[in-house]
């Protein structure tokens, strides 16, 4: 008897699996980054069968291109910002961290934090992208995280916050961008199920 290849995760089961490991990864990421590298690994993985998963859909982004270049330039903009945290933490204790290393260590951050939560939102089914407030708020909660985790948005304030303080907020704006995300899919699957329960009227 010939062996059947084993079947993927659906589209919505794989999203669904790959939105708490996005969230696991930013939130270890804003406390220490090499702690969040074996997650967000497991996060391009769960990412991969998202579009796999979609494949089986007939024009899955409705129109739009792939996310797939969101997911593939995330990979390479965090091993920049892991190697730019690597320089910075062999810095000599007392002496300042080089102007360059900083900057590419922020810029880095923001964009792969960022790139992260866009491929989410935009890899997300039809029924969650549907709730666009939800899903925009996701992202805009995400990079909320990484300005705060960056200091750069801390930076302005007249009187800056203490260290815990910023990595409260940072880790509360993570998983604000977790809870968006997860309510636009709830809220999604119900009308979704509840427009496929409906009767036509004779």
């Amino acid at each position: 008897m010939a062996s059947t290849a084993r079947r993927g995760m659906d589209w919505p089961t794989a999203w669904s699996a790959l939105v708490p490991i996005y969230a696991l990864a930013a939130v270890l990421q804003a406390f220490f980054p090499p702690f969040a590298v074996p997650t967000w690994a497991i996060f391009v993985i769960y990412g991969l069968k998202v579009l796999d998963g979609a494949r089986t859909v007939k024009d899955p982004w409705a129109g739009r291109s792939s996310p797939r270049a969101y997911l593939i330039a995330f990979v390479p903009t965090l091993v920049l910002h892991l190697i730019a945290f690597t320089v910075i933490a062999q810095t000599a204790e007392g002496s300042l961290p080089a102007f360059g290393d900083l900057v590419l260590y922020w810029l880095s951050f923001l964009v792969a934090v960022g790139l992260a939560a866009v491929f989410v939102a935009a890899s997300a089914p039809p029924h969650v992208r549907s709730q666009r407030w939800f899903v925009r708020a996701g992202v805009i909660a995400e990079l909320l995280s990484g300005l705060l985790a960056t200091g750069l948005l801390t930076a302005v304030l007249p009187a800056p916050p203490s260290g815990l303080a910023v990595l409260v907020a940072s880790v509360g704006t993570a998983i604000l961008s977790f809870a968006a995300f997860s309510y636009a899919g709830h809220v999604g699957r119900e009308r979704s199920e509840h427009v496929a329960r409906r009767v036509p009227k004779a």
